[in-house]
């Protein structure tokens, strides 16, 4: 049988056992939780089969029924979702969805049925395999009853291609077939031993007498090291104002959205698994009451599969520190994160580099997914580049980390610091142009193409003051060129920077400044800043004209490239 194509409405039907907690029960409560946000219509079981998108078929005891129901669906294309039951257990992963009958079941219910929702090619993968499951069941001599479909030996395998699988291709690390891993995500936490488990309600801190046995030397071991220091780094580069809305992107026990929080930051955790929720919501709580006083804590933590679904909330930042690699749809993930930020919204993302295949990191990670069932595959540099940029976010920073004591010994003449980096990590500042500007395609300021900024005086200017006072300014400029601006704290090639100048009645420069102040963050093409300039008035009375500008620096100053700049007259006077 031909599948209709979903067109508009999807239809979804459901049946199963009316018991009091009963799985169809529940998923009676996610359908209509769901439509909320989804549209989708409600169909009986006994309409057409080919009408039918997506059939939750949640009869746990074995009945004629409900097997042959199963069957007419899978032979249709539809995706059926069915019991994790001993009665289901030989239909292949690729062809259903099986639905766990404990206490994690609703939640992965809510996180699959959002999935497919959401996902029409996924949806005819899935359909595709269950239809020629059945059919090669029937041409292989066993199809002649429902219970020759379910019964009898592991099922011959077939060469529909597996939803989940893959092989370490398009840039990530290879995934284990066979393995539920937003199942393993959310089980994670019971799988810990005690100490393990413990170490998530200090995370970063621990006890050095209990710590982790692959750290052998004393002090500090390099994973709380680089965490600690990896918040100090981004709270300072962020840049963000008292205020500001951060979504921390795979929170687990909550560390980083409570060092945000305690910075005056109004934070909202996000993760799949409800146990890490819990964990992160106690150790907020444990805070002590002298901290929260002096700033009080802005923060919630909310259990919610963001690869199915963003929330329904805007942010000025969403941070995905190293859990990215987690998600086995990142491209859903992406366009769930970009839904949330609005246009020059930043993104923050920590991950590790895809290791080599043979390689001691690559088995590490191996063994922790059969372990805890969890996906650890981490991109490869290219393709987590240029998966970013093809959901609408630039590449606005990138970064490695270098945070140590050296010897002094190690300086060389003329204040030169030779150090060797770790290159694993990747730490990327990235900024939301899409879908107004095509960020695969877009030029930054290291090559650029139209440099142009629009000033805006902003408040009153004073025409007249004494000798050697400040003269202050309030501006706003606005990128309105074809380039994203990139910024640094240093003076690095590439980079723009604020310039002025004092120029006398002859035009003269008696003063010129660059960097003062900085610009912080990135500028986007059609994005605004407000600045504020303030220097020392010259000593010798008369006219003088002030001239605000940007440089690119070591490639133009903008007035160069026919941009205007802020020019304002002012008097010097005794």
């Amino acid at each position: 049988m031909e599948r209709r194509l979903t067109k508009g409405v999807l239809n979804i039907t459901a049946f199963g056992n009316l018991e009091q907690g009963s799985l169809f029960r529940r998923a009676v409560r996610v359908l209509e939780e769901l439509r909320k946000n989804y549209s989708f219509e409600i169909q009986l079981p006994e309409q057409d089969a080919g009408e039918i998108d997506i059939a939750l078929c949640l009869e746990t005891s074995e009945t004629e029924d409900a097997r042959a129901a199963i069957e007419r669906f899978m032979e249709a294309g539809t995706v059926t979702f069915v019991p994790r039951t001993l009665t289901y257990e030989e239909l292949p992963d690729d062809s259903v969805v099986k639905v766990d009958t404990d206490i994690y079941g609703e939640a992965l219910l809510r996180a699959y049925l959002e999935k497919m929702i959401g996902d029409e090619s996924l949806r005819a993968r899935v359909g595709e395999n269950a239809r020629k499951f059945i059919l090669e069941r029937r041409e292989n001599g066993r199809g002649s009853s429902s219970q020759d479909i379910f019964g009898g030996k592991q099922p011959e395998t077939h060469d529909a291609t597996s939803p989940t699988s893959a092989q370490g291709e398009g840039g990530r690390f290879i995934k284990l077939d066979g393995m539920d891993f937003k199942r393993g995500a959310i089980e994670y936490p019971r799988k810990l031993n005690e100490g393990d488990r413990q170490h998530l309600f200090t995370k970063p801190f621990y006890d050095l007498a209990n710590k982790v046995s692959r750290w052998s030397h004393a002090g500090l071991d390099d994973d709380a090291h680089r965490q600690f220091c990896d918040f100090a780094n981004m709270a300072r580069l962020l840049a963000l104002p008292a205020g500001a809305r951060i979504l921390d992107v795979g929170c687990g026990s909550g560390w980083l959205s409570e060092y945000f929080a305690r910075l005056g930051y109004y934070v909202t955790g996000v993760d799949i698994s409800p146990d890490l929720i819990e964990i992160a919501q106690e150790r907020l709580h444990s805070v002590p009451s002298s901290l929260k006083n002096s700033v009080p804590l802005k923060c919630r933590f909310v259990a919610h599969d963001i690869e199915s679904a963003p929330l329904e909330a805007e942010f000025d930042v969403v941070i995905c520190y190293d859990s990215l690699h987690h998600f086995e749809d990142e491209r859903a993930v992406l366009r769930n994160l970009a839904a949330m930020l609005p246009f020059g919204g930043l993104l923050f993302v920590l991950e590790g580099e895809r290791p080599p295949q043979d390689s001691e990191t690559a088995r590490e990670l191996l063994g922790v997914m059969r372990e805890y069932e969890t996906l650890e595959s981490p991109f490869s540099r290219d393709y987590l580049l240029r998966v970013l940029r093809e959901h609408g976010f630039a590449i606005a920073g990138d970064y490695i980390s270098v945070n140590d004591l050296v010897e002094r010994d190690c300086v060389e003449t003329g204040g030169r610091l030779h150090i060797e980096t770790e290159s694993a990590f990747n730490y990327l500042l990235c900024k939301k142009v899409g879908p107004n500007l095509d960020a695969l395609n877009l030029k930054d300021s290291r090559a650029p193409g139209q440099l142009r900024a629009r000033f805006r005086l902003r408040g009153e200017w004073r025409e007249r003051v004494f000798r050697g006072e400040r003269l202050r300014c309030e501006f706003e400029v606005e990128n309105s060129g074809d380039t994203l601006w990139l910024t640094s704290r240093h003076a690095l090639r590439g980079t723009v920077r604020l310039a002025a100048r004092i120029l006398d009645e002859e035009g003269a420069i008696v003063d010129e400044v660059h960097g003062v102040p900085p610009l912080e963050l990135p500028v986007a093409p059609n994005e605004s800043v407000a600045l504020s300039f303030e220097r020392r008035a010259p000593d010798a009375t008369g006219s003088y004209t002030l001239k605000i500008d940007l440089i690119d620096q070591g490639i133009c100053w903008f007035e160069g490239e026919n941009s205007e700049p802020l020019v304002l007259q002012f008097q010097v006077q005794d």
